[in-house]
């Protein structure tokens, strides 16, 4: 079980750190494409000419739906190595977590990842570390697990995260039963001030992509009050699909999506977690998202 609280976005001491906006996705999902029928994925030379009105969001959202899957893949590894190391009754008492990605003393990236994980909710510290080195070529990637002895108090500013997380939760009693997988960012990364506290639906089945519902949670610096609650999606949206056999070629998904002419940071990301290609129907277009790209296929015109 994966439960993911708190990611740290923007360079915060000797740590650097990434700004991830996510905005959210709506409308249906469904399972398309069989061996026999596979996507028309458009290539870099066929795809349409986006409209220069979205080309900005559309950038936007590729970098920030790569940078989303790549804070949840950290925090996953993360979490592995914790639970491999703990007995249950240390892993009892983890309260949540931080991601980082480490920086030297000039604030420049080393390429490692830094998680921390918290104990004693009533009096949250910080009992345990995983540093998470990934290859720079193709190999295997290097993690150390480190017991904090004794458990240190955190910065005020994680403290301020760790608050934010079980604000949000407080204000959204009413999610639907599905698993739930915090994320936190600055809210300077929409233009606002306070912290964002995004929280993903998840899911325990296996071949399932979850597309909604989502919310995101506009919190304090202090991390002690709501400013805004927005639903992320209309409804719950899950999808069954099969993943991609190595050396095969992937499946795809489909959603219809009613909030925006483009797609999402969660489509992206979605696309990038599962493999998969992902279509977006909107309105007025549809855009098809793969290896972290999203190209513009088809015009709609009314009837």
């Amino acid at each position: 079980m994966r439960s993911k609280w708190l990611n740290c976005v923007k360079y915060f001491t000797r740590f650097i750190i990434l700004s991830v906006c996510l905005m959210g996705c709506a409308g249906q999902a469904g399972y398309i494409q069989t061996a026999d029928q596979p996507p028309n994925l458009p290539s870099k030379d066929t795809a349409l000419t986006i409209p220069e009105a979205l080309r900005e969001k559309v950038r936007l959202s590729e970098d920030l739906g790569r940078e989303l899957y790549i804070i949840d893949k950290m925090a996953a590894i993360g979490t592995d190595v914790m639970l491999e190391n703990l007995t249950d009754s240390k892993k009892a008492g983890i309260c949540g977590y931080i991601v980082f990605r480490e920086g030297n003393e000039q604030n420049q990236p080393t390429g490692s990842w830094l998680v921390q994980f918290f104990v004693d909710e009533a009096e949250p510290k910080i009992g345990y570390k995983v540093l998470i080195t990934p290859p720079t070529t193709p190999g295997r990637t290097k993690t150390q697990f480190e017991e904090v002895t004794p458990p240190r108090a955190p910065t005020d500013g994680e403290l301020n995260l760790f608050r934010s997380i079980r604000t949000a939760l407080v204000a959204v009693p009413d999610r639907p039963n599905q698993p739930v997988n915090p994320v936190v960012i600055p809210a300077q990364a929409i233009g606002e001030e306070g912290i964002l506290v995004y929280l993903l639906a998840g899911t325990k089945k296996d071949k399932v992509a979850v597309m909604g519902k989502h919310y995101r949670v506009l919190v304090s610096n202090d991390g002690l009050k709501v400013n805004r609650v927005e639903p992320l999606t209309k409804t719950v949206l899950e999808t069954q699909f099969n993943p991609p056999e190595p050396g095969g070629k992937p499946d795809a998904l489909i959603v219809t999506h009613l909030f925006s002419d483009y797609p999402f940071e969660t489509h992206v990301f979605i696309s990038n977690l599962h493999h998969v290609p992902l279509f977006v129907g909107t309105e007025k277009y549809t855009w098809c998202i793969s290896e972290g790209k999203i190209r513009l296929v088809s015009l709609k015109t009314r009837q």
